[in-house]
């Protein structure tokens, strides 16, 4: 369970079970998933994700990888948190956190 993460739907079980039902694409849903398991790491996705994510918001800054214009959610301290993108040995991947935890990259890869 991650600390710093709000629960819309109650408690950790119930925000996994509307996960499972939401549409997203599965690398999201999984990127979600990890989020608030606690499971910080960075996720492998397809050009296609990545391409889509980069032009549907016009992303907030394109350092190290960029960052998406939209906050998928927020922190309990009310910290926006973001699909965050980078390329790792020419592969992109992504992960929800925080501007500033983007800009550490201090989390797992995962292959």
């Amino acid at each position: 369970m991650n600390p710093q993460a709000y629960y819309t739907h109650g408690s950790i079980e119930a925000q996994l079970a509307f996960l499972d039902r939401c549409d997203y694409a599965p690398i999201y849903r999984q990127a979600a998933k990890d989020w608030y398991q606690n499971h910080r790491v960075w996720r492998p996705v397809t050009e296609d994700d990545c391409d889509y994510a980069l032009n549907a918001v016009p992303p907030i800054t394109m350092r190290r990888g960029f960052v998406a214009g939209e906050p998928y959610c927020h922190t309990l301290a009310g910290k926006p948190v973001y699909n965050c993108f980078r390329y790792f040995n020419g592969v992109p991947h992504t992960i929800l956190a925080t501007v500033e935890e983007h800009f550490a990259g201090s989390f797992l890869i995962s292959n």
